[in-house]
C-alpha cells in the first residue's frame, strides 16, 4: 500500500489511492495463514494417513487426503503438512513430471497393429512402442514412463498423449493416464507422529507474527487516523501533522492536533472492559458464545424477543453500554476483533461466534491496558469519550452523545407527548403484523418524549435511531411531537378499507375466517402459527409474510410459550425427527448450555434453534 501511495505522488500531481476491505477479508487471511502453519494435530493425521496406505507411491492429491480426513485446512494446508514431513525425512514427494502411466492390452492376437488404417501413421508407431513395452503380459495393467514413451517413438509430449487418447477407440485397448499430482514415497512408516523431528514452536511463532501483522493492517483500515500519519509513523516519523487529503481527514475524522484525544477519565478503557465483559459473561451463563450482532444487542440493553429468549436481558451486562448505537458497539466489537482482544470461530460454518482471547481476558481484569489506540470511526471514540466535537461542531444542548452523570440534568419525560407516540406505534405495528417493539422500543419512545426532537439531524442523534428507521419512520414521527393532527390513522383506515373492498372480490389466500380479520392488536407469531395450523409449510410461510425462515422459526417458539400447540413436523422430516429422538429423546434435563455438544450427532445443517424447537415441541 506504501509503495502504490508513493508511486502516485512522484509525479506531484493530485492521485487517488483505493483501500478495500470488508469484514469477511480476515478469514480469508486467516485461512492462508493457517493453511501455511498447519497445527501439530493436523500435521500427525496427515503423516498417520499416508503411513496407514500400503501403496507405493501414494497417488492422492491434496484434496482428496483433506477429504478422507475432514480437516478443517484447505488442500494448501495438506500441501504444507506434506512439505513438513518431507523436510524431517520421512516421505518424498516425487515430481509430477515423473509419474507413471498404465496400459493394457486385452487381446491375443500378435499385434493390434493390423487394427489401425494405414494412414494412421503416429497411432501406428506409438501402438508399436505401447506392444513392445508391455511384452507378454497381456490383460493386465503395465506401468511405464510416458517421457520414456516420447523418446522412443521421437514424437513430442502433446502428440504421443493424444494419440494414447484415440488408441482408447480400440476393444482391446486401456489406457490410464498419470497421476496429475505430486505422488508421495514413504520412507519411513515407523516413527510415530510425536517422534517426527519438527520444530513446531518455531512455526507457532511465525504464525503469530503473521497475525500479528494482519491486526496492524485491519487497525489501519478500520483506524480514525490520518492514513499518511500511520505510515510515516510507521516508518519512524514522528512529528507530523494529519495530511489533509485522505478520507479519515476529508470526512472530518481528523483535525489537526486532534490526534490522540485526550481521554483523562480513561471512558475508552472503561468501555472496552465493559463490551470484553459482555462476551465473559455471554460464554459463562452459556457455555457457547454468540455472534457480535446479539453481543451488540446484549450490551445496548435490545427489548428483543431474542434477548428474552436466550435470557440475555438476565445478565449482569445487559445494557451497559446503552448510551451508545447497536452499529456503534459493533464497530467497537469488530476493533476488538482487529486488536486481537476478542477472536470469532465457527462453530458452524459461516456462523462465526466472539470468544474472548487471552489478551482480552487481561485487559479486562485490569492486569493490561490498550496497547495502541482502538480502531473505530473517529466519531464513535469523541462520543465515548465525550469529546465535544462528536457532535459535528454542535454545540445545541440537545445532542447526548453520552448519558448525564446526574438524572436531575436531563428534562422530564413529556407524558403527553408519550401518550401520543405510543398510541402512533400501536397503529404502526398493526398494519405491519409485528409487535410494537419492532417499530420502537420504549427507551426510544421515553428518549423522544424526553428531549422533542425538531429536526431530522435531532431526531438521528438519539439512542437506537439509526438512519433506516429515520427514513422509515422520521417525518411522522416528527409531526407527533409537533402535535399535528394523527394523520396516520386516517391513513391507516383509508389503506384497510382498501385492502378490504381488493380482497372481497379475490379469494385470500389463508384459510382465515372473514368474520376472523387480523387485528391490528395481534402479534405477528400467531399469524404465522395461524398457517402453520392451516398446513402452509415453513418455506411457504415465510414466503408468504416476506419473512426469513430463522423469524418463522422465532415466531413458532413464541407461539410455544404462549400456550399454542406446535407439531414439530411442520419442520423437520421424518427422518430428522427419528435421529433427533434417538439422540435427544424427549430428555427434560437438557439445558440450553448442552445443546452445542449434541450437534455433531444431529444431521448435518441442523441448528441450535433447530434443536430447541424440537425440544419445545416435544415437552
Amino acid at each position: 500500500y506504501y509503495q502504490e501511495a508513493g508511486r502516485a505522488g512522484r509525479d506531484g500531481e493530485p492521485s487517488k489511492c483505493l483501500f478495500l476491505y470488508t469484514a469477511s477479508d480476515r478469514f480469508i487471511q486467516e485461512y492462508f495463514i493457517e493453511s501455511a502453519y498447519p497445527s501439530e494435530e493436523n500435521v500427525a493425521k496427515v503423516y498417520d494417513y499416508l503411513r496407514s496406505l500400503d501403496d507405493d507411491p501414494i497417488e492422492l492429491t491434496q484434496q482428496q487426503i483433506k477429504d478422507s480426513l475432514g480437516l478443517s485446512i484447505g488442500a494448501d494446508g495438506v500441501g504444507t503438512c506434506e512439505q513438513l514431513l518431507e523436510g524431517a525425512g520421512v516421505l518424498e514427494r516425487l515430481v509430477s513430471s515423473n509419474n507413471r502411466a498404465s496400459v493394457r492390452l486385452d487381446s491375443d492376437l500378435p499385434t493390434l497393429v493390423d487394427l489401425l488404417p494405414k494412414q494412421a501413421k503416429t497411432q501406428r508407431r506409438v501402438l508399436q512402442a505401447i506392444e513392445a513395452i508391455v511384452g507378454a503380459r497381456r490383460d493386465e495393467l503395465v506401468s511405464f514412463s510416458p517421457r520414456d514413451l516420447e523418446m522412443t517413438t521421437g514424437l513430442p509430449h502433446g502428440t504421443v498423449a493424444a494419440a494414447l487418447r484415440n488408441l482408447c477407440d480400440l476393444e482391446a485397448f486401456t489406457y490410464v493416464p498419470p497421476f496429475r499430482g505430486r505422488a508421495i514415497r514413504m520412507i519411513s512408516r515407523d516413527q510415530s507422529s510425536r517422534q517426527v523431528g519438527i520444530d513446531f514452536k518455531t512455526l507457532e511463532k511465525r504464525k503469530q507474527n503473521e497475525y500479528a501483522k494482519l491486526n496492524k493492517v485491519i487497525s489501519f483500515a478500520l483506524g480514525p487516523n490520518c492514513r499518511q500519519q500511520a505510515i510515516l509513523r510507521y516508518f519512524g516519523e514522528k512529528n507530523t501533522q494529519p495530511c489533509g487529503h485522505c478520507d479519515n481527514c476529508c470526512k472530518g475524522a481528523v483535525k489537526k492536533g486532534d490526534i490522540p484525544l485526550d481521554d483523562p477519565d480513561g471512558k475508552m478503557l472503561k468501555t472496552v472492559r465493559m463490551a470484553l465483559s459482555g462476551v465473559a459473561r455471554i460464554k459463562k451463563e452459556m457455555s457457547f458464545g454468540c455472534g457480535k450482532t446479539l453481543i451488540a444487542q446484549m450490551l445496548c440493553g435490545s427489548g428483543s424477543a431474542r434477548m428474552e429468549e436466550l435470557k440475555l436481558n438476565k445478565l449482569s451486562t445487559f445494557g451497559l453500554l446503552q448510551h451508545l448505537r447497536q452499529t456503534e458497539v459493533t464497530a467497537i466489537i469488530e476493533g476488538l476483533i482487529a486488536m486481537n482482544l476478542l477472536r470469532q470461530e465457527s462453530l458452524e460454518p459461516g456462523r462465526p461466534v466472539v470468544q474472548l482471547t487471552d489478551a482480552g481476558n487481561e485487559v479486562m481484569r485490569g492486569k493490561a491496558s490498550l496497547e495502541y489506540e482502538l480502531p473505530i470511526p473517529g466519531e464513535v471514540s469523541r462520543k465515548i469519550i465525550g469529546d465535544s466535537r462528536s457532535q459535528s461542531g454542535s454545540t445545541d444542548s440537545f445532542a447526548i452523545g453520552v448519558p448525564q452523570a446526574e438524572e436531575a440534568s436531563q428534562p422530564p419525560v413529556d407524558e403527553d407527548l408519550l401518550s401520543r407516540l405510543k398510541n402512533w406505534r400501536k397503529h404502526r405495528a398493526g398494519e405491519a403484523n409485528v409487535p410494537a417493539y419492532f417499530i420502537l422500543h420504549n427507551s426510544m419512545i421515553e428518549e423522544i418524549a424526553r428531549y422533542r426532537p425538531a429536526t431530522i439531524h435531532e431526531l438521528m442523534n438519539l439512542n437506537g435511531m439509526g438512519p433506516k428507521r429515520v427514513e422509515q419512520y422520521g417525518e411522522e414521527l416528527l409531526a407527533v411531537v409537533a402535535g399535528k393532527p394523527d394523520s396516520y390513522e386516517t391513513q391507516s383506515l383509508d389503506a384497510a378499507a382498501s385492502t378490504e373492498s381488493t380482497q372481497s372480490s379475490e379469494k385470500s389466500p389463508f384459510p382465515v375466517p372473514q368474520t376472523e380479520r387480523p387485528l391490528p392488536d395481534q402479534p405477528s407469531y400467531y399469524w404465522t402459527w395461524r398457517m402453520l395450523m392451516a398446513g402452509f409449510k415453513s418455506t411457504e410461510c415465510a414466503a408468504a409474510r416476506s419473512l426469513s425462515l430463522d423469524v418463522i422459526v422465532d415466531h413458532a417458539l413464541q407461539a410455544i410459550e404462549n400456550g399454542h400447540a406446535v407439531n414439530a413436523q411442520w419442520f423437520f422430516s421424518e427422518e430428522q425427527l427419528s435421529r433427533f429422538q434417538e439422540i435427544v429423546g424427549q430428555r427434560k434435563d437438557t439445558g440450553l448450555s448442552e445443546l452445542p455438544r449434541l450437534l455433531p450427532l444431529l444431521p448435518e445443517g441442523t441448528r441450535l434453534e433447530d434443536l430447541l424447537l424440537f425440544l419445545k415441541c416435544g415437552r
